[in-house]
């Protein structure tokens, strides 16, 4: 895990490096027609029956038309624990997000999609479910923009013994690199 934390770090400051090297001033908006990006976060869930989590994951957004993109996320987060049963649930979020600008500098986005659930431990079997999401993101560099989105996902896990309810509003913030 060390290790992957490491290669995303050094990818993200090389890439803010290049970004860099072009001399733009801090806080300088990207191009109106410029919202493909990448990006990595921190991220924070708090499920229906097994607890809060913690994780990290990475997103891919496209522009599909003007103001609407494609996004594909995927968070690795921490067990959760239910009863007796402890999980360890990956989603992956794919789905489409509206971009409003708000200023030259900040867009708000929503959006909402399928979520699918790679579940290990506890007998239990990977699911498929439902997320909806409100956040904001400012540009800090032409190429770059830090975002935190607000995200809430329906979602349910069968165990050996029970049902896992994972249903639960989590918290992603991060750094998008857009080209």
């Amino acid at each position: 895990m060390k290790a992957a934390w490491a290669m995303a770090a050094t990818i993200w400051l090389g890439t803010l490096a290049v970004a860099g090297a072009q001399e733009v001033r801090l806080g300088a908006a990207a191009p109106d027609h410029i919202y493909h990006g990448w990006g990595i976060f921190g991220a924070y869930w708090n499920t229906s029956d097994g607890g809060s989590t913690g994780g990290a994951g990475g997103r891919l957004s496209i522009e599909m038309v003007s103001g609407v993109n494609l996004e594909l996320r995927g968070t690795a987060f921490g067990r959760v624990t239910a009863g007796e049963e402890r999980v360890r649930v990956t989603p992956w979020d794919v789905g489409l997000s509206l971009i409003l600008p708000v200023s030259d500098l900040a867009n708000v986005t929503a959006g909402g999609g399928l979520t699918f659930a790679s579940v290990s431990g506890a007998g239990a079997r990977s699911e498929t479910g439902f997320y909806g999401s409100l956040g904001v993101d400012v540009a800090i560099r032409p190429q770059a923009r830090l975002f935190a989105d607000a995200i809430y996902r329906f979602l349910d896990v069968d165990t050996r013994t029970q049902d896992i309810e994972l249903d639960g509003i989590g918290i992603q913030g991060g750094v998008l690199i857009t080209w």
